[in-house]
């Protein structure tokens, strides 16, 4: 692959990323008093570092820049971190960082700082940690406003789904991307426009589209299926007394797709399922139902394996994966999604193996 054709795309990338490590930095010395200095090898994002003066000497951190460090688990984001360098010796640069992820990236010693002042630094002798500073437009000297992160609609989501599971679908013309994916071709064309703007897309000089930012692409979808996505599932909870998906030939007789920890099991042969999730249409929950001979639960304490339903929202075929069952994609947002500890490891797993970029 010839790095240079793409050197367009990450230009454009890298400068705002580099606008928002240095609004960030002077927002962080103008409001705290403090003498952070940036340091660049070739006016490279990926190599610059920030330098804290101290009274007792100087202390370098390798920067981090993450625009949309909220729309990431956190538990993910720091296992990638913690595999790159030693956690202490990092510090998070993004757009917004919320009260939540900041207690857990100061309880995990991530230090960081944000385009809204929120902040958390930490060093022998001294202490500066500010949350709640509320999200903020990144402002800069030429009275422009970078990139801010849009709410997504479901359609939306179809797209950003289609390009990270068919990376050939960035070259598909919108008329087949709308037929196979059954999105208008208005909203494929303004779904792409706005990932160009934000950098994850770049045409090279041939005229390919490609993906600059597959991690935080990924990661930004995730947030979606979990903000979105997620209220398509089946408000009726259902129950069995058998976990009838250990017998992959029941599992053969529905023609809705497999999900959740069952899919990840498929994939990983690590996950004992504890419960089941289907894609599946109104008939299918319903025939679902009477085969295995699920009930409707009360509560939420109702005992018996849980089983739950999300509505389709794609053609069956983009759904797939192997052998009938959801694409690792879905199975990996789901188990996210579900805030389940033994799930979130499971998703580590599967993103090592489909997804390491």
């Amino acid at each position: 692959m010839n790095r240079s054709r793409f050197c367009m795309g990450r230009a454009m990338s890298y400068r705002a990323e580099t606008d928002l490590l240095r609004y960030a930095i002077s927002l962080a010395n103008d409001t705290y008093g403090l003498g952070l200095q940036i340091e660049f090898e070739d006016d490279d994002i990926g190599d610059a570092r920030v330098q804290l003066s101290l009274a007792d000497g100087v202390v370098s951190l390798q920067v981090e820049v993450k625009r949309w460090a909220n729309h990431i688990d956190t538990e993910l984001l720091l296992m990638k971190l913690s595999r790159k360098s030693p956690i202490q010796g990092i510090i998070l640069v993004a757009q917004y960082i919320n009260p939540k992820m900041a207690g857990r990236l100061k309880d995990a010693g991530l230090q960081f700082l944000d385009a809204a002042g929120n902040i958390y630094l930490r060093q022998p002798g001294h202490l500066l940690f500010v949350t709640g500073n509320k999200e903020q437009d990144l402002a800069h000297k030429e009275g422009k406003t970078a990139p801010v992160a849009k709410a997504l609609s479901a359609k939306a989501l179809v797209v950003m789904y289609t390009i990270l599971k068919e990376r050939a679908a960035l070259q598909w013309s919108y008329r087949i991307f709308s037929d196979k994916t059954s999105v208008s071709i208005g909203m494929i064309s303004q779904v792409m426009r706005n990932l160009e703007q934000q950098g994850y897309l770049a045409k090279s000089v041939s005229g390919e589209t490609h993906i600059l930012q597959p991690e935080e692409l990924l990661q930004r979808w995730v947030a979606g299926y979990m903000d979105v996505w997620r209220k398509f599932r089946s408000h009726e909870r259902w129950v069995c007394h058998e976990p009838f998906w250990q017998d992959e030939r029941q599992l053969c007789t529905s023609t809705a797709v497999v999900g959740g920890e069952i899919a990840a099991s498929h994939y990983l042969n690590y996950l004992n399922p504890g419960s089941a999730m289907f894609f599946a249409t109104r008939q299918e929950v319903e025939a679902i139902a009477r085969t295995f001979r699920l009930r409707k639960a009360r509560t939420d304490f109702d005992p018996g394996y849980k089983v739950s339903f999300m509505e389709p929202m794609m053609p069956k075929e983009l759904l797939l994966g192997d052998d009938g069952y959801a694409h690792p994609l879905l199975a990996y947002a789901e188990l996210i999604a579900s805030k389940d500890p033994r799930n979130i490891e499971t998703a580590k797993r599967l993103y090592d193996r489909y997804f390491g970029y």
